[in-house]
């Protein structure tokens, strides 16, 4: 009894380090239904939908972030999402944010890159690529991405 309690134990251990989850509680593969319930939940509503994608906003919280999910082939998973931020008139907002990823997802793996302002990469070949233009606005791009994918060309000398 003790071993399979030790077994089912580093088994959620390993879950929980792979499934990467983000602000929100958004995770990549993670069924639409249940994502959509989590959101209505934190006070997002739908905005609009299409074939791959749904659009939800904050209602009433003018701090929540549009937040664009995408969805996989046969529409049953989540595959990526974007989260944008409305950063007019809320000077502290941007550096709260990077600080929750910060606490979150650890340091990021990139800070100031040529195409982002910060990239951390994960497990599985999933990335977050953050945009920050300071004074109007944050986007976060949960997407398919690895450091080896991603063009470095542009560090070296030889180029």
């Amino acid at each position: 009894m003790k071993k399979f309690i030790v077994i089912v134990a580093l088994l959620l251990l390993a879950t929980a380090t792979f499934a990467q989850s983000s602000l929100y509680d958004l995770k990549f593969n993670d069924s639409v239904t249940a994502t959509l319930a989590r959101l209505k939940a934190k006070g997002f509503v739908e905005s609009s939908k299409g074939d791959a994608y749904y659009t939800y906003k904050g209602a009433k919280d003018p701090e929540l972030p549009t937040i664009d999910i995408f969805l996989s082939q046969d529409r049953a998973s989540v595959i990526s999402w974007k989260l944008s931020y409305d950063l007019k008139g809320k000077p502290d907002l941007a550096q709260f944010i990077l600080s929750s990823l910060e606490a979150l997802h650890n340091a990021a793996s990139v800070i100031d890159d040529y195409d982002y302002d910060y990239i951390w990469y994960f497990p599985n070949n999933k990335a977050l690529y953050v945009d920050y233009y300071e004074g109007d606005s944050l986007v976060l791009d949960y997407a398919t991405g690895n450091w080896d994918d991603d063009d470095y060309y542009y560090y070296y000398d030889d180029y």
